[in-house]
């Protein structure tokens, strides 16, 4: 509980035990006057108030005074100790949230060094996978040269083979041709 509240609880209290203690107080006093050597009650109780109101002020402004003074002091020690308390609770509080960002700073470098790591993985892989591609298209490329030159040495044997054909045809056709000549010349004689 505040200090602050129960001082204010106390001065509540103490005004009200002061006006309890005030009411039995008067009941016993009385303003009287005297006249012709006989005494005369004009006011009792709460009325006399009315009737010595100079009195019953300056009670009250000093009454009120030393109140004000004792309550206040009291107030302001009240206010000091609940302020000391907060600024002790706000304290832990900030020690807390201090501790709690630098475990947050800590799994956010963790979390980003672990992402850098797998990025730098991932783009190892990719190099990887890169370099291997373009080894791959350059012995696809060579491969198709080497094919493209061996399909055109082909070609070139396949005509040479042509031409040793038709020149073996010819040849054959010219020796049967002879040898048709000379069988038919043998023939004839």
């Amino acid at each position: 509980m505040s200090k602050r509240l129960i001082v204010i609880l106390a001065l509540l209290a103490a005004v009200a035990a002061g006006a309890v203690w005030l009411h039995f107080e008067l009941l016993n006093h009385a303003w009287a006057y005297k006249l012709n050597g006989e005494w005369y009650r004009t006011d009792e109780g709460w009325s006399l108030l009315l009737s010595a109101w100079p009195v019953a002020l300056a009670g009250a402004v000093i009454g009120g005074a030393v109140l004000f003074f004792i309550f206040g002091w009291l107030f302001m020690q009240g206010f000091e100790e609940d302020t000391k308390r907060e600024i002790s609770v706000m304290a832990m509080q900030l020690e807390h949230a201090e501790k709690q960002a630098r475990t947050a700073d800590k799994r956010a470098e963790e979390r980003l060094a672990n992402q850098w790591e797998d990025l730098k993985n991932k783009e190892a892989a990719a190099r990887q996978a890169l370099s291997e591609y373009k080894e791959l298209k350059q012995k696809t490329i060579d491969y198709c040269k080497s094919a493209k030159e061996q399909i055109e040495e082909a070609e070139v044997k396949v005509a040479e083979a042509e031409t040793k054909r038709d020149n073996s045809a010819a040849m054959a056709e010219r020796f049967r041709k002879k040898l048709n000549r000379l069988s038919g010349a043998s023939e004839g004689s």
